[in-house]
């Protein structure tokens, strides 16, 4: 029944260093890398964020063309005319008028008109492509917040298997003389050859499990190569995150800054904003337009290109013309109710925004303290977790605990370790969780 337990025991503890470490053999790392440097260098070579601003390039054009709909239009044309007249008499009672038998003339117009009122329409216009830049910028902004925490987890993720395989590596060391303590009890007749396969089982274990942890850090390195741009095989050292995380403020100061630059909750506001001026525009477009204009007409009824003076008349009109497409009173009333219904949405849609930055907010920061206590609470544990092996490991020598205690002793160990490195990056990547909730994660970089 004991021997049952013991390998029971044993089996947990396999476990738990399983789960805890990973697997896989680690390449020596070869270019150190901070974590500001490798923020900037993902924001320099982000192909995402080069698309975001072509797109914003393309929104600044929209916004360029509705100022180019404000000016002024100016049209010139110039033409010449022959005309051949077989019957070129025309009687009119007792008088007749002779035409000639052929006539050529030249007709030129040059005309320049502006828009002096139309429903404001090109105002609203100009304001509608100005928010969409707007709204693109914010885009953009809100990308950066997205490609920064995804490097943020990365980077972290790489320093954490490089930290689960250093401990597995002392894991290992601390094991293979175990195994050489055990052997030479054994030979003295100290030990059982059960507790020899005891420590041989579990240093196998930890070596199969290197083979996971090395793929599981090939994985990670290649995808953080990516966000950075650089050469996929380039190994990176990720420095260690600061164990004092930053104190965290008040909910409340979270939430103001989530309300304050947050892009989402911007880009909500903005898009509410263009619902409105669309349904502007289109009762805009119920009402008269004012046109003025002037035109200057060149007539030369002669064969000559460039006739003698008093052959050729040059007038200029100037006038301000009314139109009013009275359809647009019945044929737009559906495209309002329609913008209605969308500025009714977008309302709506800012509302969820709101809640859903709300909850985020809230879960980061609850997440943050608990991480922070963690850290606090798992401190203590590494001293004790050490105090218990030495204990342990003096018991064994002197063959009063058996070795799966001994085994039990250096797991705990082990775990204390890769408990609190795992809480301390936890606990920094909890923090920057929390910045980006807010919409100012970027700001800190």
């Amino acid at each position: 029944m004991k021997t049952i337990r013991s390998t029971a025991r044993l089996t947990v503890a396999g476990i738990l260093i399983y789960v805890l470490l990973g697997s896989g053999k680690l390449l020596a790392q070869t270019m150190p890398l901070s974590l500001p440097a490798a923020v900037k260098m993902g924001l320099t070579n982000s192909k995402e964020l080069k698309l975001s601003r072509g797109q914003l390039e393309a929104a600044m054009a929209r916004y360029n063309q509705a100022r180019d709909a404000a000016l002024p239009t100016a049209k010139a044309s110039y033409g010449f005319t022959h005309a051949e007249i077989p019957a070129h008499r025309l009687n009119m009672g007792e008088q007749a008028m002779l035409l000639p038998d052929r006539a050529d003339s030249y007709m030129g117009t040059l005309s320049l008109y502006t828009t002096l009122f139309n429903g404001n329409q090109l105002r609203f216009a100009r304001k509608s492509a100005a928010l969409l830049a707007d709204i693109a910028r914010l885009d953009i902004a809100g990308n950066e917040n997205e490609i920064v925490y995804a490097i943020i987890s990365t980077y972290y993720e790489l320093y954490k298997v490089i930290q689960l395989r250093q401990i597995a590596d002392k894991n290992e060391a601390a094991l293979v003389l175990q195994l050489q303590q055990a052997n030479r009890f054994f030979e003295q007749g100290l030990v059982t050859k059960n507790d020899v396969l005891r420590f041989e089982l579990q240093l196998s274990d930890i070596r199969i499990q290197a083979v996971t942890l090395e793929n599981n850090r090939q994985i990670i390195q290649y995808n953080l190569a990516v966000l950075l741009g650089i050469a996929p095989e380039t190994a990176c050292s990720p420095a260690p995150p600061d164990t004092t995380t930053p104190a965290a403020d008040s909910l409340d100061h979270y939430l103001q800054l989530a309300w304050q630059h947050h892009s989402g909750l911007q880009q909500s506001t903005l898009q509410q904003e263009a619902a409105q001026l669309q349904l502007k525009s289109i009762r805009a477009a119920q009402l008269p337009a004012l046109k003025a204009g002037a035109d200057l007409y060149y007539v030369n009824a002669v064969s000559n290109f460039i006739p003698a003076s008093g052959q050729y008349i040059t007038p200029i009109t100037v006038g301000v013309k009314v139109t009013w497409d009275m359809g647009t009173l019945w044929t737009t009333r559906n495209k309002a109710a329609g913008a209605a219904v969308q500025l009714r949405q977008t309302h709506t849609q800012q509302l969820l925004q709101q809640d859903y930055i709300s909850r985020e907010v809230h879960a980061a920061f609850r997440n943050y303290h608990l991480m922070q206590e963690k850290v606090q609470l798992l401190q203590p544990t590494i001293r004790q977790a050490i105090e218990n092996d030495n204990m342990m490991e003096v018991k064994y020598q002197h063959n009063i605990i058996a070795a799966i205690d001994r085994i039990d002793a250096q797991v705990q160990r082990f775990r204390a370790q890769i408990n609190y490195e795992l809480a301390v990056t936890e606990a920094a990547l909890a923090y920057y969780t929390l910045l980006k909730s807010t919409g100012t994660l970027t700001h800190n970089f």
